[in-house]
């Protein structure tokens, strides 16, 4: 699932993709809340907004979709177990 989701993400020079990632992850922490993400990771609300469209670009997965949201939600818990391992 993670490579199946998160491929074109993970292809992405490390810079890029930790900061993709860190902000999907953030976003699913505070609810899908654009606000509260960027308030959690001290960033404009518009950056946060062209991450996340960046990454639904990229995976293909539209996060207002509910089981995109989920497939992208599950690849990300997928990545962050596969990168402790």
């Amino acid at each position: 699932m993670r490579d199946a989701v998160l491929a074109p993400v993970l292809a992405l020079p490390a810079a890029d993709r930790d900061a993709l990632l860190d902000t999907v992850r953030a976003w699913f922490r505070c609810g899908g809340s654009l606000a509260a993400t960027a308030e959690e990771l001290h960033y404009h609300r518009n950056t946060i907004n062209h991450r996340l469209r960046r990454v639904e670009r990229l995976t293909g997965r539209d996060r207002s979709d509910p089981r995109a949201a989920a497939e992208l939600h599950v690849a990300v818990l997928a990545d962050g177990l596969f990168r402790r391992a």
